[in-house]
């Protein structure tokens, strides 16, 4: 089976939103009229849906090949687990660069991020196991005793494939711990952080971070199909 990345072209928008019957990987918000009879959705489809998206009328032009790009991407997928001792957490940039993290490590590093920092971080299980059994966990990070407090809350990985999302919500929870713990302002892109600003900011907000909102889907995107999109219940479309 090969994948590709293609555009569907429909006539009209009754057709495109047609498409939904076939239940296929589509980017729906990157929908566009290109004309006045010519309109186009991306998406990820395999040979055989494909062929099945043309015997239906569609035209479907295919944008690349995506089979290589997952033989290669497979290949930055951490082998062993990084996080599993609290110490490991000490270098975690160094360590990150290594390649993505596995949702193992993700829940290795919130647990030992509580117990680096418990008076900082608490620790949260989820109260349902998912589809394939795994414990969840979030964290939330606060100092100081006001309780007039608002709570934000940062989530990642919910769709399987987009393995970054989990990266980057614990990069920012240990580079925010540790610049509140060295006293140092922080840097994230375009926009600084003073000293002050971080305490002020974790003396008066409730800060969850949710890293990992679906760990059976990027278990299985990184370890048997690297396009899958969705959780791993069957019972849902």
């Amino acid at each position: 089976m090969t994948i590709y990345s293609v555009q569907i072209i429909a006539r009209t928008l009754e057709e495109l939103r047609a498409l939904e019957r076939f239940e296929l990987d589509l980017k729906y918000r990157a929908a566009q009229q290109l004309a006045t009879d010519r309109l186009m959705v991306p998406g990820i489809l395999t040979d055989k849906q494909i062929q099945q998206v043309e015997r239906a009328g569609y035209t479907v032009e295919v944008i690349s090949d995506l089979s290589q790009v997952a033989a290669e991407r497979v290949q930055d997928v951490s082998q062993v687990n990084r996080f599993a001792e609290a110490p490991g957490l000490s270098a975690f940039e160094e360590r990150a660069v290594m390649g993505h993290m596995t949702a193992e490590e993700v829940e290795s590093a919130l647990i030992n991020l509580q117990v680096l920092h418990p008076k900082l971080v608490t620790l949260i299980e989820l109260p349902h196991h998912t589809w394939e059994n795994r414990i969840s966990h979030a964290v939330r990070v606060r100092v100081g005793r006001n309780e007039n407090r608002v709570g934000v809350l940062f989530t990642g990985s919910m769709h399987a494939r987009e393995w970054g999302g989990s990266d980057i919500c614990m990069s920012f929870l240990v580079n925010f711990i540790n610049a509140y713990r060295a006293n140092k302002g922080l840097t994230f892109g375009g926009k600084s952080f003073t000293a002050v600003q971080i305490r002020t900011i974790l003396e008066n907000v409730d800060l969850f971070v949710f890293p990992d909102v679906n760990p059976d889907g990027k278990n299985y995107s990184q370890n048997q199909d690297m396009w899958w999109r969705k959780n791993r219940n069957p019972n849902t479309s």
